[in-house]
C-alpha cells in the first residue's frame, strides 16, 4: 500500500525531473532549490494536517470507540487555547500552540519570496487567515464525509495559524532588510 511519504517523494522527485528536463534549469539554482523546498513544505503541510484518511470502517469504529478518540470542533475563539494553557500537561499546550504557530510560518516566508509588489497588513493577514480557513474546512468537510469527525475544525488553529503567517512573512521581511541587496541577490531573484 502506498502511504503518504512514499507518495510525497514520488511527487518530489517527478517535480525535479519536471524542472531539470522541461525548464532546463540548474538544480543548484538556488531559487530551483527555493522552489523544490516550498514543494517539499507544501507535501509535509498536507501531510501533518490532512493525512493519513481513515477510510477501514473497521478503522474508524475502532476509532469512535477508542478511550482516547476526543476530537470536538471549537468555533468559540480562545476556547481550545485557554483549556490548553489551563490543562495539567504544559508541554500538549506549548506543542498545540507553538505547532499552530510555526506550521504556517514558512508559508508567510515563501509569500514575501514570491510576492510582486508591497502588500498591505490586512491583505498579509487575510491571505494567512484564509490559508488556514482552507485546511480547517479541508478537515471538516472530509469529517463530514466520513461520517465522524477524524480531525476537528478548530477556530483557534485559525488565529495561531494566521499569526504564524504573519511572523514568516515579517521574519524574511527583516532577513531581507538586515542582509545587503548585493548579497542576497548574488543568490536569489529578490523582488525589489
Amino acid at each position: 500500500m502506498l502511504n503518504f511519504e512514499d507518495f510525497g517523494l514520488i511527487c518530489l522527485v517527478v517535480y525535479i525531473i519536471f524542472i531539470v528536463k522541461k525548464k532546463k534549469e540548474n538544480l543548484a539554482d538556488p531559487n530551483v532549490m527555493l522552489n523544490c523546498f516550498l514543494f517539499v513544505y507544501i507535501l509535509i503541510l498536507i501531510n501533518v494536517t490532512i493525512f493519513p484518511l481513515p477510510i477501514d470502517s473497521q478503522l474508524i469504529r475502532d476509532s469512535i470507540e477508542s478511550p482516547e478518540y476526543n476530537p470536538t470542533n471549537n468555533f468559540i475563539p480562545f476556547q481550545s487555547i485557554s483549556n490548553y494553557l489551563s490543562g495539567p500537561h504544559f508541554t500538549v499546550a506549548v506543542k498545540n500552540i507553538l505547532g499552530n504557530i510555526l506550521l504556517p510560518a514558512p508559508l508567510g516566508f515563501f509569500l514575501n519570496y514570491y510576492k510582486r509588489g508591497p502588500i498591505s497588513l490586512m491583505l498579509l493577514i487575510l491571505i494567512g487567515f484564509f490559508s488556514s480557513l482552507s485546511v480547517e474546512l479541508s478537515q471538516l468537510l472530509i469529517s463530514s464525509i466520513l461520517g465522524f469527525t477524524y480531525r476537528s475544525f478548530d477556530v483557534d488553529d485559525l488565529i495561531l495559524n494566521t499569526i504564524g503567517f504573519t511572523l514568516g512573512f515579517i521574519i524574511f521581511h527583516i532577513f531581507h532588510k538586515l542582509i545587503p541587496a548585493q548579497y542576497l541577490k548574488k543568490f536569489f531573484k529578490l523582488p525589489a
